[in-house]
């Protein structure tokens, strides 16, 4: 997600201009200023954003089972800064750019975590995140260009508890002020070649190194790990004509733990992945598009380091989906697809006290199906969707069974434009009980804008209108009703708009 980010905000720094965002409500207030230009070849971008909330409520018809917590299942404040820089060179055949993004946040949260029914508490997290990012991009010549980045990201977190003495006479676990730091440096080269008739042929390398600490409150590292993941592959098009168009492609993952406190953690993965891709175009209208990927993948590593010294690795994954879409200019589109993912011989090992060799050997199987369909007519925008995900075990609970959206737009000629919107989520189960969330909810929200003299734009957000209890993770309450306005001016001019 921080290079889809990064590789907009690029594409944005080319613009001329400054643009204002103002935003507040009920809960919080928020700004940000983005200033950018160009100098021949050159370009820049700046921008700062800033955001303060004194808490939220949650919605009055949260479950029994959290009895009379109105004010432990209160989000009490929240305070974010983001800084981004971006500068840049760039012509016809090349684009060079190094940008830097800083995140510092701190949020209070005085009610229990991990589940609603543990006696764990946290009184207070900051967070902070630094990136670096060389980024570049050339056209070498008519058939060779090659594009890639190096980056270096610093994520720091710091979690305080309660100061709870039935917790603290336990364990100095219940008593932490503890600090996660976690540096990750690494760099991506990809070269794609044109192969006329038989389509590009690209080569690409991965390298990442992470170094990880946690410390306790008394100074000590508790725990430290370093590791290094490397990767390189190739991606090949295949029997390109005016119809039918094929993708194959080639992975080699190589996962190397260089040290680490924990004596039996493994120290070596290696794992070959490959797959294919295809889309059949039947006419201008109707296409149908699919995949395949097998290999030997890690789908949830969980809490390598943890006190617990339990994972999860799968020996071999298989992935299928395949979809077929349909077009009727700019007024219809619609489109169903379905996927399978089989994973096999996930072997599963968890040292215990008594049994400290203790492994399980299991299959699972996933599938799913999503649908769509788009409208537009006289200025109307329909969209729906709908997604259903199925799975053989039991901790994917995170992911409801059943998704529903469905959003209706109108624009007018004089810059009035206005959204309605509905979400639909149900049937998440978990294999603890103490950790299921509210099922299933359905969200209402809107929002109504104006523009004016096509420089500035006024605009009214109205969240979780029926004020809904929900959660997205099982123990963490959403808002209830969230009123929000807010302004946004653009000075100067706008090139790429």
């Amino acid at each position: 997600s921080l290079t889809s980010t990064l590789h907009s905000e690029s594409i944005a720094a080319k613009e001329k201009g400054i643009e204002v965002n103002l935003h507040g409500g009920n809960y919080y207030g928020s700004g940000n200023i983005k200033y950018s230009g160009t100098s021949g070849h050159l370009y820049w971008s700046a921008a700062a954003a800033y955001k303060k909330s004194s808490g939220y409520a949650i919605a009055k018809n949260y479950p029994e089972r959290y009895g009379d917590l109105d004010k432990e299942l209160r989000n009490s404040d929240e305070e974010n800064a983001t800084l981004y820089l971006i500068g840049g060179i760039a012509d016809d055949k090349s684009d060079i750019s190094l940008s830097f993004l800083h995140i510092d946040m701190n949020m209070g949260i005085p009610r229990k975590v991990v589940n609603p029914l543990e006696e764990i508490y946290l009184r207070e997290s900051i967070s902070k995140l630094s990136l670096l990012n060389f980024r570049f991009k050339t056209e070498l010549n008519e058939q060779i260009n090659s594009y890639g980045n190096f980056y270096y990201i610093q994520n720091r977190q710091v979690l305080d508890n309660f100061n709870d003495d039935e917790y603290n006479s336990q364990s100095a676990d219940y008593a932490f002020h503890r600090t996660n730091d976690d540096n990750t440096f690494g760099g991506n080269i990809a070269i794609n070649f044109g192969n006329g008739s038989v389509g590009n042929t690209e080569l690409f390398i991965n390298y990442s190194r992470d170094l990880y600490k946690l410390q306790p409150n008394f100074g000590l590292e508790l725990q430290r790990t370093e590791a290094e993941n490397f990767s390189l592959g190739i991606i090949q098009d295949l029997f390109q004509t005016e119809y039918f168009k094929s993708r194959l492609y080639a992975k080699y993952h190589i996962y190397n733990m260089l040290y680490t406190t924990e004596n039996d953690a493994f120290f070596e993965l290696n794992y070959p992945e490959a797959g294919a891709s295809f889309a059949y175009l039947f006419s201008e209208k109707l296409v149908l598009n699919g995949g395949v990927n097998l290999g030997a993948k890690i789908p949830e590593q969980i809490l390598l380091l943890d006190t617990s010294k339990s994972f999860k690795f799968s020996e071999k994954a298989l992935n299928f989906d395949m979809g077929l879409s349909y077009k009727v200019g700019d007024a219809f589109r619609t489109g169903i697809s379905m996927y399978i993912a089989s994973l096999t011989d996930i072997v599963y090992h968890r040292e215990l006290y008594l049994f400290p060799d203790e492994a399980h050997t299991y299959n699972d199987m996933n599938y799913g199906i999503n649908t769509f369909f788009e409208i537009s007519w006289k200025g109307f925008e329909l969209y729906a969707n709908y997604s259903n995900h199925n799975s053989d075990k039991a901790y994917y609970y995170y992911t409801p069974k059943h998704n529903a959206f469905a959003s209706l737009s109108k624009e007018y000629d004089f810059g009035l434009k206005w959204t309605f919107e509905a979400k639909y989520s149900g049937e998440r189960n978990s294999p603890n009980i103490s950790s299921e969330s509210a099922s299933d909810f359905v969200l209402f929200n809107s929002r109504v804008s104006q523009k004016i003299a096509e420089r500035f734009e006024i605009y009214v957000d109205l969240n979780n209108i029926t004020n809904e209890y929900y959660e997205y993770i099982p123990g963490y309450p959403q808002p209830g009703f969230i009123f929000a306005a807010g302004i946004k001016i653009l000075i100067g001019e706008r090139e790429n708009e």
